[in-house]
């Protein structure tokens, strides 16, 4: 018997929404943290993602100026929430609030995981790193998500693999590719729901 199934939120930045929108994106990668006591065995601890768990996702967003001065909490659903990966704001929304600080009843996407594997980062194969959402560019290369333009042990022009390194290093770090973590590859299939109206599993 496993232990219960479990709703949990997950955040994203722009590029990703846009890609979990799209369709591009059915996979993700994050830190698999296990106690420093057992770093040596971190291949083999369960991670905290399950097969069946539901992630309500997280992303930027913006309110109506009105409600600048308080806590997103304090907000009811029927106020319209703006999204950082929908463009440019309308006039009448307020300050772009982190991702983190998004209430779940302000989730569109619900990501329904299918499939939970603990790996080496630097593991990730090509059809991994598509999957990931990574964006192709007319030139048959893919996009650069590198701020620095630079990620130790990875050269332009990217690759799939490549262009995943740029994306995991503008997030966790210029270093952190070449660290080549453990990881918890997570792959899911997407509803375009909030976490309240989406579907459960049988």
């Amino acid at each position: 018997e496993g232990s219960a199934l479990t709703d949990r939120p997950i955040l994203f930045s722009a590029p990703m929404i846009r890609a979990l929108l799209a369709g591009t994106k059915t996979q993700t990668r994050r830190l698999h943290k296990v106690p420093d006591a057992l770093a040596h065995l971190a291949g083999s601890v369960a991670p905290r993602f399950k097969v069946g768990d539901r992630l309500w996702v997280r992303e930027s967003f913006r309110l109506g100026a009105e409600h600048d001065a308080g806590p997103p909490a304090a907000v009811l659903p029927s106020d319209v929430a703006w999204k950082e990966a929908d463009g440019a704001a309308p006039k009448w929304t307020g300050k772009l609030r982190p991702g983190i600080h998004m209430p779940r009843w302000a989730s569109r996407l619900t990501l329904h995981v299918t499939e939970v594997r603990v790996q080496r980062l630097q593991e990730i194969s090509v059809q991994d790193a598509i999957d990931e959402g990574i964006e192709p560019l007319p030139s048959g290369e893919y996009r650069d998500y590198a701020d620095t333009g630079y990620v130790p042990g990875v050269a332009p022009p990217y690759d799939a693999r490549g262009s995943y390194a740029t994306l995991w290093a503008s997030i966790n770090g210029v270093e952190s590719w070449a660290a080549n973590p453990w990881v918890v590859a997570v792959s899911f299939l997407v509803e375009k729901a909030s976490i309240e109206r989406a579907s459960r599993a049988e």
